[in-house]
């Protein structure tokens, strides 16, 4: 979606997307009582007021900018294109410029998201397994990846990762960060890192409403339904709920290199999974047999050739 605004010397400038715009009220170049428009909207209104800023910009944005209310606002002639303005582009916000504690935006493709989370998922599985193998623990279904139960350790560990260093091992291989979108009391601008409580509630989301629990085929719907919501608002739901925001470290890094990483870490993960889950097998198929005793017959056979050719 294009969104337009007004600047100091009421001029037109744009278009940007949405995580432009919320980079740009977080930086301060732009305020949220700006007069933005974009296609649907009744008129120039502040930016906080647009349908498609409005979860992201209320009472978190500094009012570096403001306007006289007596000012006439430009008229809208078509709605469903940009107001007839002026075109010059406002000058950017320089870093060196940017007020103290803060910083610029630069949030990463929903892409680059998912395979930051697979990456994690991939890391902690094998650590659960190799837990449950030092420990000896015996076969159990609610053990496996399909189960919820398998998940809960995540939902611990996670937030203890991002409430200490603001990251995890998956976001760190492709230079992401999850910080505050802004400090109450400061203007909303102010660069701080999560407190675990708060991680725990996002991490919590992420488990519910992106992964689906983990519950059959439910992760194949919210996790397009989450993609579809993050590529056209740039924000996630389980960010706008707990304050926070997911983005890259500067300088950006290319993600084609990281993602081919990401593939050979996650390959690396499935080999080692299953090499522990080896103790399991004989259980896990004695389990099959009980539920489908056909394919149980077939997996034993084919567990009886492999033990004979080793």
């Amino acid at each position: 979606m294009d969104i337009y605004w007004i600047d100091k010397e009421r001029k037109r400038c744009g278009p940007a997307t949405v995580p432009d715009m919320i980079s740009k009220v977080r930086t301060g170049e732009l305020s949220a009582e700006t007069l933005g428009w974009h296609a649907g909207a009744v008129g120039w209104v502040p930016l906080k007021e647009l349908p498609a800023l409005t979860d992201f910009l209320t009472e978190r944005a500094p009012k570096h900018i403001t306007y006289d209310p007596n000012d006439p606002m430009p008229e809208l002639d078509d709605r469903d294109a940009p107001p007839t303005l002026d075109t010059a582009e406002a000058e950017p916000l320089r870093e060196e410029d940017m007020p103290q504690g803060v910083e610029r935006l630069y949030l990463p493709s929903p892409g680059v998201r998912l395979m930051a989370r697979l990456v994690d998922m991939a890391l902690y599985t094998v650590l659960a397994y190799l837990v449950f193998n030092m420990r000896g623990v015996p076969f159990n279904l609610s053990l496996l990846p399909g189960s919820p139960m398998f998940w809960l350790g995540m939902l611990v560990l996670e937030p203890l990762l991002l409430s200490t260093w603001g990251t995890t091992p998956g976001k760190a291989l492709f230079c992401l960060r999850v910080r505050m979108m802004g400090a109450p009391g400061q203007g909303g601008n102010v660069v701080v890192k999560l407190g675990y409580w708060r991680a725990f509630a996002r991490t919590l989301l992420v488990f519910v409403l992106g992964l689906g629990m983990m519950l059959s085929i439910l992760p194949v719907f919210t996790m397009l339904l989450s993609r579809w919501q993050l590529r056209r608002q740039g924000i996630t739901v389980w960010d706008i709920r707990t304050g926070a925001v997911q983005d890259c470290k500067p300088p950006v890094p290319s993600a084609g290199m990281r993602t081919v990483m990401a593939v050979i870490v996650m390959f690396i993960c499935l080999q080692c999974t299953s090499v522990l889950m080896q103790p399991w097998i004989p259980d896990m198929v004695d389990t099959i047999y009980e539920q489908n005793p056909e394919l149980g017959n077939r997996l034993r056979a084919l567990l009886q050739q492999d033990q004979r050719e080793k």
